[in-house]
């Protein structure tokens, strides 16, 4: 049986192994290693070594019964006729990069529970509808988020709308050219200043223990907070996130003895009611709202968002709160 692969946009620049193995994830490497050295995968009509970088169009033809693309770039992206899919909110968007503001109890990623609201297959089913993304051209890539919000957290998250600028992205933010900056209602006043702590899982209570002690299981995490109003008993803060672990900023703040407004699993249960019955707040009130992009790489193809920065409005409780609490309109 022979199959023909042209290698599109998305795909170029990946060794020939390791694209062969994306995309027969059931075909042992082994396998794949002998049908190229003998000449069964061969590119452009040439015999070709497993190192081999992909090029744009090259042409891939590949003799085996066991290499079977039937399907195979349908069953990963198909939509189900009876998905609810919501438009996402778009903060930010060009050819390369798109940036979605989630909404509360909705996942980045689905946990597989259709009743759920799934930010990244609405992105994606989004960008298809506009013509920027065809599933059915693109064997080992989607549009995918390259940072995390909890469920319960309002906030801005960055997509990668091409496989160039995906891995761009996830590298300036793991070098921490991205800083990213959230708001939050907390219990009490705190000091402006850099905190840092050491946090872990505790898997029994499913939920992340801070301490000041570092130990074997437990990893390094900051944060820079700047207090921009209290009322004396709660207070407005920003924070620059430097490290991001899960449930980080949350579970710090509750080590800090400041735990954030409505947390239902690190809040403070008599701060929560108040709010609860006063603004119907059933969540943390904390959102993640803006990016700020510095010291990119020129030789990157998205080195033009240096300096760039990216705001989303505030969501309309915390402007009502911010009113009624601190007597600030924004």
């Amino acid at each position: 049986m022979k199959q023909e692969i042209i290698i599109g946009f998305n795909e170029k620049d990946q060794r020939l192994d390791k694209f062969l193995r994306k995309v027969f994830k059931d075909v042992e490497l082994s396998l794949i290693f002998r049908d190229i050295r003998k000449g069964n995968i061969k590119v452009n009509g040439k015999k070709s070594s497993v190192d081999y970088k992909l090029k744009e169009n090259d042409v891939l033809r590949i003799f085996g019964y066991h290499y079977d693309l039937k399907g195979k770039n349908q069953e990963k992206y198909e939509i189900d006729k009876n998905y609810n899919y919501l438009k996402p909110k778009i903060c930010f968007e060009d050819s390369n990069i798109l940036v979605a503001i989630k909404d509360i109890d909705t996942l980045v990623h689905s946990n597989g529970d259709e009743e759920v609201i799934d930010l990244t297959k609405n992105v994606r089913i989004y960008l298809s509808k506009k013509g920027d993304y065809v599933p059915e051209k693109n064997l080992t890539f989607s549009p995918s988020p390259v940072n995390r919000l909890d469920r319960n957290t309002y906030g801005l998250v960055m997509f990668g709308k091409n496989n160039i600028s995906l891995n761009e992205l996830n590298s300036v933010i793991r070098e921490r050219k991205v800083s990213k900056y959230y708001r939050a209602l907390v219990e009490g006043k705190i000091k402006n200043g850099v905190y840092k702590a050491y946090i872990k899982k505790d898997h029994k209570l499913n939920k992340s223990v801070v301490s000041n002690k570092k130990d074997d299981e437990s990893k390094e995490i900051q944060m820079e907070i700047n207090m921009l109003d209290t009322n004396g008993v709660v207070s407005l803060v920003e924070i620059k996130l430097i490290t991001g672990r899960s449930h980080q900023i949350r579970s710090h703040f509750k080590f800090l003895g400041n735990p954030i407004i409505g947390d239902l699993k690190y809040g403070n249960k008599e701060l929560r009611n108040y709010f609860f019955n006063k603004y119907g707040v059933e969540n943390q009130l904390l959102f993640a709202y803006k990016l700020v992009f510095n010291g990119i790489d020129e030789n990157m193809s998205i080195n033009y968002l240096n300096n760039k920065v990216i705001v989303m409005p505030f969501p309309s409780r915390f402007k009502r709160i911010m009113k009624q609490e601190f007597k600030i309109t924004v």
